[in-house]
Order: C-alpha cells, then sequence, then structure tokens
C-alpha cells in the first residue's frame, strides 16, 4: 500500500469525462491510491474547494462550465493546486498539457494511463516543496 507522507493511503482526484476510465483507473490503483472521480471540470472544482488530495490527475480536454478546459481554471482561481497537479492526455489538446509542463512543471502522463508510471509522477510531486502565487 502507499502511503503520503502522513501514513494515510494516498487520495487521488481523476477528473476526465470518461466513466469507464476513471473506473479503470481505480481498479489499476487497487491498494495504492484512494481514488474520487469527477466527470466534469464543475464536478472537480467541488471537490478541490472541499478535499485534500494528494495529487490530481486532468484529463486535458475536462470543459469548465464556460467551455473552456479545466485545468485553466485551477490556473487562474485555484492555483495552490498546481504543484499537485497531474496533466493527462490522449493525444488530444497536446498544446495545453506541454503549455502546463513547460509554466508550472506539471507531469504529463499519457493516455491509456500505466498505474506504475502514475505513482512515480505522484510521488515526485510529493517530494516537491509546495508554493504559493
Amino acid at each position: 500500500m502507499h502511503c503520503s507522507e502522513k501514513g494515510r493511503m494516498l487520495q487521488l482526484l481523476v477528473v476526465d469525462d470518461e466513466p469507464l476510465l476513471i473506473r479503470a483507473a481505480a481498479r489499476a490503483l487497487r491498494n495504492k491510491a484512494a481514488i474520487t472521480g469527477a466527470h466534469s471540470g464543475d464536478e472537480a472544482l467541488r471537490y478541490l474547494h472541499t478535499g485534500s488530495f494528494d495529487a490530481v490527475v486532468a484529463e486535458v480536454s475536462v470543459l469548465d462550465k464556460h467551455g473552456r478546459p479545466f485545468v485553466f481554471e485551477v490556473e487562474s482561481s485555484l492555483q495552490q493546486w498546481l504543484p499537485r497537479l497531474i496533466i493527462a492526455s490522449g493525444g488530444k489538446d497536446i498544446k495545453v498539457a506541454q503549455y502546463f509542463q513547460k509554466r508550472y512543471g506539471c507531469p504529463l502522463i499519457y493516455k491509456p494511463i500505466d498505474a506504475d508510471d502514475l505513482m512515480r509522477k505522484i510521488e515526485k510531486i510529493q517530494a516537491r516543496p509546495t508554493y504559493s502565487f
């Protein structure tokens, strides 16, 4: 079992508009992390305002209520989550993913997501110091 620095199971928010992919992530990471799934940008924002997560894996093409990628809402109003953000992409919207990777150092993971690769990326972001904007 993988644990956060406080000795509890890792808490992971997975943001993807495809429910099957969230279920697949939960199966792949069974015994490694507790998964909370958000199927829309608005649902993810509610979780980020109220939850506590070790990492957020966000599919770059998930939109917010304004029709723009959810990750831009994180950038503009929830910047405290940027150090914990992992961008997932199936190849679509790769320029947005690369922007977050270059500007904020957000790890990029390609779909289909490999559980071992994801765990390495989670461990990497947990080793980073947090920062504020």
